[in-house]
């Protein structure tokens, strides 16, 4: 058996842009919803209404075929409005979140040459001056402008982490995102299974997958609140009342949904269509949530990256024959896509020996914003295809015996942390420009549950803090990439040759929960086995910041699980702020509030 899956061009091959996909559906259902969020719903034409003005708004000040413009912004129906707007207009959208450092927003817009930033205004006064930084525009006409683009135009600029210590912009084509959606409908017919439930960061590739998919083809959106994701029980309400049949959502928040469903005995028998992509998923995983699905329900394994624009390959089917501690398969090429298993002299390797994945076909991404070089190297003509190119993923891959194809690691220093990818040498390079810092070293470690945490060793030249060191990275990278832990060593293990022993770097503390639950009833007490728990750290005192000791998004939701359980208080989302998250003793007396408002 070939390594090689070719797969051949079905239905229209003829792209066009997206914002006349979208224009289509605001002629057929002007009035149906077409994006959800907290109290606003926008039909398709309130929201094409929007995104008109924003493109007349971005045209009188120059934006045009091939401009690019920053959205720095959270995810919310403005931020939808904002990049259709910005298709309109006839320009490529960037998008960074507004957690994201206002010093790597501005480098990120420097390094793509972007024209401006578009922001929301509680983002745009921490931007520097330097920015040329507009808010939404009101006053400008309703009417569409004329489209100006064709398919091969750039639509959207996706910043990934770098390994040379500076992220780098994917330059994605309308003729990517239009071969994306060709893909889904032909392999899932997904336009008739409901609304689609939206989880993933702004700046995430699964956000702008979601919402092409959605406006693209007449869904209705249902962008889920920061909020909702810490809780499950609300996640699974709003899922519910919204009538969401689509999800695609990341290994490490479904655990949480896993556990949740678990525990509580729910299922997600709702949804008809359940995606699980861009992060290690294990078959014991794929069973579980199979068995909480309903008996119709598709479950699919979707692979990809951002240069392949999202979605490559997918499995569905049986894992009866896999062991369960396997990753599960990565299965089969969408349509106008090709995969292909290589040995280094880019030859197809047979079927049960590893090779390298590579992806070709329409998905492929133009390169790389303004790095020539780099685009060279990753990106090179296919020499199975005439006018094809291949994508060099850098993933270990191998052909099943039933012809699918899956993965088995990486060949860098690539992982991946809540879905988005992460180069280890960009965190070490913004560490290394600390002065105090003579060497460092990030290392993943995974957790028993799963869970990938961070862990910088550090060599300084004179006693540095931890918490002040994490601060100082907090400022120049997202949260998702800032390590969960920081330990200072007098020397890093070398090899005989001279490179890093990375496997002699010591183990971080083991989590040792101190005190059982059931031996004590004092609410801290409680919170603090819970709090310690989540963090992975049986040091932690009640006053220390939670921030500080690398608490995420998925830390605070098994906070909020433990803290429902041990308690049974469901915390409302208006509940869920940064206050609440400061320490165990905030914690600790939210729970005391909590239980005296319901102790007669």
């Amino acid at each position: 058996m070939s390594a090689v899956f070719a797969s051949p061009p079905r239905g229209p091959t003829s792209p066009v842009t997206i914002h006349e996909l979208v224009a289509r559906q605001v002629a057929l259902k002007p009035d149906a919803v077409a994006v959800i969020y907290r109290n606003t719903r926008l039909t398709f034409a309130e929201l094409d209404l929007r995104a008109n003005r924003v493109a007349h708004g971005l045209r009188a000040v120059g934006v045009g075929r091939g401009t690019v413009v920053v959205l720095y912004m959270q995810r919310s129906a403005d931020a939808v409005a904002a990049l259709l707007g910005v298709l309109k207009a006839g320009g490529a959208y960037l998008p960074l979140d507004a957690s994201f450092p206002p010093e790597r927003v501005a480098a990120i817009a420097a390094d793509a040459g972007a024209a401006m930033v578009l922001a929301g205004s509680s983002q745009a006064g921490a931007l520097p001056k330097s920015l040329l930084v507009v808010s939404y525009f009101a006053d400008q006409p309703d009417d569409a402008p004329p489209c100006c683009n064709t398919p091969d135009d750039l639509a959207l600029v996706l910043y990934t982490s770098g390994s040379t210590g500076e992220p780098r912009g994917v330059e994605i084509t309308h003729a990517n995102l239009f071969n994306n959606l060709l893909g889904w409908e032909q392999t899932h017919a997904i336009s008739g299974m409901g609304a689609l439930a939206q989880t993933a960061f702004f700046a995430f590739a699964v956000f702008q997958s979601d919402v092409f998919r959605a406006l693209c083809l007449g869904i209705t959106l249902v962008i889920c609140p920061r909020e909702t994701l810490l809780s499950p029980r609300a996640l699974l309400k709003l899922m519910r009342c919204e009538g969401t049949g689509f999800l695609e959502i990341v290994p490490t928040l479904m655990r949480t949904l896993i556990l949740y469903a678990q525990q509580h005995g729910e299922g997600l028998d709702f949804l008809r269509c359940l995606v699980v992509s861009a992060d290690r998923w294990y078959v014991r995983e794929h069973r579980t949530v199979a068995r909480l699905l309903a008996p119709n329900a598709r479950l699919i394994n979707v692979y990809g990256l951002s240069e392949t624009t999202f979605d490559s390959t997918w499995y569905e089917g049986p894992t009866d024959w896999l062991s369960p501690n396997e990753l599960a398969p990565i299965g089969w090429t969408f349509p106008n896509v090709n995969a292909y298993v290589l040995d280094d002299a880019l030859q197809p390797v047979s079927a049960g020996l590893d090779g390298e994945l590579w992806i070709g076909g329409a998905g492929v991404a133009r390169g790389y914003r303004n790095r020539p070089t780099l685009t060279v190297e990753c990106f090179v003509p296919s020499p199975f295809v005439e006018g094809d190119r291949l994508f060099r993923t850098g993933d270990l891959a191998r052909l099943l015996r039933d012809g699918t194809i899956a993965l088995l690691g990486r060949r860098d220093q690539l992982v991946k942390i809540r879905g988005f990818r992460v180069e280890l040498g960009e965190i070490e390079a913004a560490l290394e420009a600390h002065p105090d810092i003579r060497q460092v070293v990030v290392q993943p470690h995974e957790t028993a549950s799963g869970k990938v945490q961070l862990v910088a060793y550090y060599v300084a030249a004179h006693c540095c803090d931890p918490g002040l060191l994490r601060e100082f990275v907090a400022g120049k990278l997202p949260d998702f990439m800032v390590p969960s832990a920081f330990l200072p060593i007098p020397a890093l293990p070398l090899t005989p040759t001279g490179k890093v022993d990375r496997r002699a770097l010591p183990m971080p503390e083991p989590v040792v929960v101190s005190t059982p639950l059931s031996a004590s009833r004092d609410p801290e007490t409680i919170v603090a086995v819970i709090v310690r728990d989540a963090i992975g750290d049986a040091t932690l005192s009640s006053t220390e910041s939670l921030s500080e000791r690398g608490l995420d998004s998925l830390g605070m939701s098994a906070i909020l699980v433990g803290i429902e359980d041990a308690f049974g208080i469901v915390t409302s989302e208006g509940d869920i702020t940064p206050e609440l998250f400061e320490s165990v003793a905030s914690l600790s007396r939210y729970v005391r509030r909590s239980l005296a408002e319901v102790t007669p």
